[in-house]
């Protein structure tokens, strides 16, 4: 069982996101949550990152002049802060895959999952 200091690294970690980098690691997450086979496969990871990105600045990149200026800012933004997201959405599911394995006999189901994982995300203050 992981230990209350490491659960406190994480959400410490994850404090310190902007709005846009909790949507994007709590999307990725859920996409995770959907298709756990999936996880190790390094392209499908990629590719739903990315998909992620374009729906959580779907709005800012609406407001560009045409769309190959939105797809430049989605590839500056996923060089820069890509492996961090997508290190903390592991974590993220990580976690939630440990607090849960011992409800797994009796039935745990996605939708708990994503609420359980998206507690992570939740602010909280004093920690």
């Amino acid at each position: 069982m992981p230990s209350d200091s490491d659960r406190s690294i994480l959400r410490a970690d994850l404090a310190q996101l902007d709005e846009d980098g909790r949507k994007v690691v709590g999307g990725l997450v859920a996409v995770m949550i959907q298709s756990p086979e999936r996880v190790k496969d390094r392209e499908w990871m990629g590719e739903q990152l990315t998909q992620v990105l374009l729906l959580a600045r779907r709005d800012q990149l609406e407001a560009l002049p045409d769309a190959g200026a939105g797809m430049e800012v989605v590839h500056r933004e996923l060089a820069a802060r890509g492996e961090e997201w997508t290190r903390l959405a592991f974590r993220v599911f990580a976690a939630t895959a440990e607090d849960l394995a011992p409800r797994l006999a009796e039935g745990v189901t996605r939708d708990q999952a994503l609420v359980h994982a998206m507690g992570f995300l939740m602010e909280h203050p004093g920690e």
